[in-house]
């Protein structure tokens, strides 16, 4: 199963990029592993971001097969296990991608919610999106080590 994270705007050489990287090499050590094939960013300005997703281009990019996740702050919360057991779920039941968004500075445009499968939250507080990056893919990372039963993650 492909992993990507298709975001509104650019992560430029900065410490949230290394963060971001460190992590991304880290999940495609374990993805290995445990049937994750690769995982990829994908980096949108963010007018052309709301472009695509208004007119429902970015969404009908990816395969039927697809899991789409939003990020929201509106969106549900899980822990760590459980955002794990959605992967493997998804992953075993035959999804080919697990797409996750993450907006902009505005989120995503009204009315477009309904077209995800998924809507995460990492809490009630709102995050800045290059953030919200870096801590999704820790979460992947944290994913990764769950399902391989590596001990990284501490219940």
């Amino acid at each position: 199963m492909k992993i990507i994270i298709c975001a509104s705007g650019r992560l430029r050489n900065s410490p949230e990029l290394s963060l971001l990287k460190k992590y991304q090499v880290r999940s495609e050590k374990i993805g290995k592993l445990i049937n994750f094939s690769s995982i990829n960013i994908l980096e949108y300005d963010a007018a052309k971001w709301n472009k695509l997703l208004t007119n429902g281009t970015l969404l009908k990019s990816f395969s039927s097969k697809s899991y789409k996740v939003l990020l929201d702050e509106r969106g549900n919360f899980f822990s760590s296990t459980s955002f794990a057991e959605i992967i493997r779920r998804q992953r075993d039941n035959g999804a080919e991608e697990l797409v996750f968004f993450v907006g902009g500075a505005d989120g995503i445009p009204d009315g477009l919610s309904t077209k995800f499968d998924e809507i995460l939250s990492f809490g009630k507080m709102v995050w800045p999106h290059f953030l919200a990056r870096v801590m999704l893919m820790e979460q992947i990372y944290r994913t990764s080590t769950i399902l391989a039963g590596l001990p990284y993650h501490k219940d």
